[in-house]
C-alpha cells in the first residue's frame, strides 16, 4: 500500500479528496503512472466550467454547464457495451478511455464542480449512482447517460412542486466521501470474485481497509475470503478488528459466532 493511500484513510471524511485519493488506488495497478496528467485535466476542465458560467445563478443552471463540459466538449460518458468489465471502475483507464461505470463518473463530476466552490455530491439512489449539484432545489444529473438531469417527479415519489422534500431528499441520500471511494474498490472486488480472481479481491479488500479503517465493509469481506481458504489466524485478527470497530448489534453477534466457531475449530 502507498504511503499517500494510508494517510488518506487518516483524513477526516471532509478533508479527503476523492479524485486524488481515488487515482492514487488506480495508480497501484499501474507502475510508474503519475496521477499529475489526469489531476490537470481536472483542472482543466474545470476552467472551461468557469468560462461558461459567468451568467450562471441557479443549480440547474451550474449542472447544463457541468453536462456541456464533461459530457458534451470532453465526452465523458457511460460504458453501455461493457458494463462489467473492470476497467470501468480503473480511474485512470477511466479517464484514458472517457467511459465508466456511475461511480468513477460521479468522481470526475463531483471533483470538477468542487474546484469551483459548488455543493456537489454523489448520491445513492436506489440501483444507481448520481450527481447532486446545489444546496437549494438540488439537480440530479445522470453522468452514465451523458448528463441527462433526473425528472423532478423521480426524487424518491417526491412531488415535483415540494422543494422542501426534494432537498431533504438528496441530503439524506449523500454519500460520504469514504462511502464513494468504498463503492469504487467494491465495483473492482465484486468483478475480481465474479472472475474467480480471489487474490486480486483480497488486495482490494485490503484498500479498502486502508482508505475507511471504521467502515465494516472491507474488514467482514476480508474476512470471508481468508475463511473460504483456511486463513484461520488472519481471519481471526481481521474479525477481532471488525467487533472493535463495529456498533451493529447484528454484526457484533455473527463475528462473536464466527470467533466462537474458530475457537471451537
Amino acid at each position: 500500500m502507498s504511503n499517500a493511500v494510508t494517510l488518506y484513510g487518516l483524513l477526516d471524511d471532509d478533508e479527503i479528496p476523492i479524485d486524488a485519493v481515488a487515482l492514487e488506488l488506480s495508480a497501484l495497478d499501474h507502475d510508474g503512472a503519475s496521477i499529475r496528467p489526469y489531476l490537470d485535466l481536472i483542472d482543466e476542465m474545470a476552467a472551461q466550467v468557469l468560462a461558461r458560467s459567468s451568467e450562471v445563478t441557479t443549480p440547474a443552471q451550474n449542472a447544463a454547464v457541468l453536462v456541456a463540459v464533461l459530457a458534451g466538449e470532453n465526452a465523458f460518458t457511460g460504458d453501455r457495451q461493457s458494463y462489467d468489465a473492470p476497467v470501468n471502475a480503473d480511474m485512470i483507464r477511466v479517464f484514458d478511455r472517457r467511459k465508466g461505470l456511475p461511480i468513477s463518473l460521479a468522481i470526475i463530476y463531483v471533483a470538477v464542480a468542487r474546484r469551483l466552490g459548488w455543493a456537489c455530491h454523489v448520491v445513492n439512489l436506489p440501483g444507481h449512482v448520481l450527481v447532486s449539484v446545489g444546496e437549494v432545489e438540488p439537480v440530479l444529473i445522470d453522468v452514465f447517460n451523458d448528463g441527462a438531469v433526473l425528472r423532478a417527479d423521480a426524487w424518491d415519489g417526491a412531488n415535483p412542486h415540494d422543494v422542501n422534500r426534494r432537498i431533504m431528499t438528496a441530503q439524506a441520500l449523500r454519500m460520504s466521501n469514504r462511502e464513494v471511494l468504498v463503492r469504487l474498490l467494491q465495483n473492482q472486488a465484486s468483478r475480481a470474485e465474479q472472475a474467480g480472481d480471489y487474490e486480486r479481491a483480497v488486495v482490494i479488500y485490503e484498500r479498502m481497509k486502508s482508505v475507511a479503517p471504521d467502515n465494516a465493509q472491507g474488514w467482514s469481506a476480508l474476512a470471508r475470503l481468508q475463511l473460504m481458504f483456511g486463513a484461520t489466524e488472519s481471519a481471526r485478527i481481521n474479525l477481532i478488528s471488525l467487533l472493535e470497530i463495529t456498533r451493529d448489534p447484528n454484526l457484533r453477534s455473527q463475528i462473536s459466532q464466527m470467533l466462537g466457531n474458530l475457537a471451537d475449530g
